[in-house]
């Protein structure tokens, strides 16, 4: 996380980093604003609660998916083609993530849903 950026932007990336290696639950906002180089104080000028904030990081990640997914599905080839295209940008992604530190990270949107299908309603509902 560069210091070019706003205090806002580094708490939204490293709850994003945080929350796809290791969960929802696991993670306080004391280790958020460490991971984000953020005060405490700060945290809560941006954001009413960690809830709130994840909430605004599914907003980010699913914006940035919706435009892959539509770049890969666009085009005059045969669908199951695109499907493959699709699938397979999703997968490299895996792959370069493993490379990079070790682990296969998965889906955010997906790791969130299981991890909370009977707690935080709002978050499940986004």
């Amino acid at each position: 996380m560069g210091r070019t950026s706003t205090a806002r932007e580094r708490l939204l990336a490293a709850t994003d980093d945080l929350m796809r290696h290791r969960g929802y639950s696991s993670l306080g906002v004391a280790e958020i604003c460490a991971r984000a180089e953020v005060r405490k104080g700060s945290f809560y000028h941006f954001f009413d609660s960690k809830q709130a904030l994840t909430l605004e990081v599914v907003d980010g990640y699913w914006a940035a998916q919706r435009e892959q997914w539509r770049a890969a599905l666009t085009g005059d080839e045969p669908a199951l083609d695109r499907l493959c295209r699709l699938l397979e940008g999703m997968a490299d992604v895996q792959r370069d993530t493993r490379a990079e530190s070790g682990a296969v990270a998965g889906c955010l949107l997906g790791n969130l849903a299981l991890e909370l299908s009977t707690q935080e309603p709002e978050v499940r509902a986004r």
